[in-house]
């Protein structure tokens, strides 16, 4: 039996749902994509079983806990516990609960300066995964590529659309918007093929959508963090775990910094605010946390954007 409030009201799964879903609907586009995803991992997790609503304190910390167990930074535990204080408001609002089980929680501290946690791939692993991306699927291809070689965010990229996309196959530009105004980024000549695929003469959609194409002649619906999460794992990941996005960026960081490039020039082509932040990413990670083999003077040249021509304002 599904277990109840005071009130009366039942804390299953189906009631969460419901709960979650007028909740999303009180936020900003942005907002759902970051928090809609930290929502679904603690729906998730399996310390909760069936009753996520009847979440208490030590259930958040231990919430907390586990995902710092199992590489999460806490810059990222902390922005989970950010949108999970904001749910559980919603829901005392709504009289679905009596208490927010997060305030008596304790947030893991950010240590200014801390290197990230974030897998340092190699160049010969991603090689092997922009290949299998390659004749998997247009999306996860054009997706990898941004990420991997472009140094987009991954909200960047899931939230172009078709027109944002001009150019041949062999030299495509993309029109990303960021703090400060609209930028256009001139895309090496693999990322424009995969990109150019990905887009397949569709006009007036999202660049990624839910689904490979659409039979039924419905509109297409902008693929979720959610489903750019459950593409990247189709695919073999590195050793230590499945591929994520913030992998694939840091991968371009390092890439790029292995050029050449200084600091700010990185964080001008990548969207990060500040130094320190950038820096994080250069930082040796934590122990073990690097997956591949030897990195190739030609791959990284291949793989690189011409960047005296990216990043341009319009």
């Amino acid at each position: 039996m599904a277990a109840k409030t005071p009130g009366g009201q039942t804390l299953d799964n189906r009631s969460f749902d419901m709960l979650h879903q007028a909740w999303m609907g009180t936020l900003s586009a942005s907002t759902r994509l970051a928090y809609g995803s930290d929502l679904g991992s603690f729906r998730q997790w399996s310390g909760l079983g069936s009753r996520p609503l009847a979440a208490s304190t030590p259930d958040i910390s231990a919430f907390q806990q586990a995902c710092l167990g199992r590489g999460e930074s806490p810059a990222t535990v902390r922005r989970r516990s950010s949108a999970l204080t904001s749910f559980f408001e919603f829901a005392v609002a709504h009289q679905a609960l009596s208490m927010n089980p997060v305030l008596g929680s304790h947030r893991p501290v950010v240590q200014i300066g801390d290197p990230s946690s974030t897998l340092i791939l190699e160049t010969d692993f991603v090689e092997r995964y922009l290949s299998d991306a390659d004749r998997f699927d247009d999306r996860l291809s054009a997706l990898t590529w941004l990420l991997a070689c472009e140094g987009l965010k991954l909200g960047e990229a899931l939230a172009l659309d078709t027109d944002d996309v001009t150019g041949r196959p062999s030299s495509v530009t993309i029109r990303i918007h960021r703090a400060g105004g609209t930028q256009k980024v001139v895309l090496n000549r693999r990322s424009s093929q995969a990109v150019h695929r990905c887009v397949g003469g569709r006009r007036d959609e999202p660049l990624f959508i839910s689904k490979p194409r659409s039979t039924t002649g419905r509109p297409h619906q902008r693929l979720t963090r959610f489903g750019a999460d459950h593409l990247f794992k189709q695919i073999q990941g590195p050793s230590d775990g499945v591929m994520t996005a913030n992998a694939l960026r840091r991968y371009y960081i390092t890439t790029a910094a292995g050029a050449g490039d200084d600091i700010d020039t990185i964080r001008r082509h990548t969207g990060i605010g500040d130094r320190r932040s950038a820096r994080r990413y250069l930082a040796p990670p934590p122990t073990g946390a690097r997956s591949g083999g030897e990195i190739s003077q030609e791959t990284s040249a291949d793989h690189g954007s011409d960047r005296r021509s990216t990043n341009k304002e319009v």
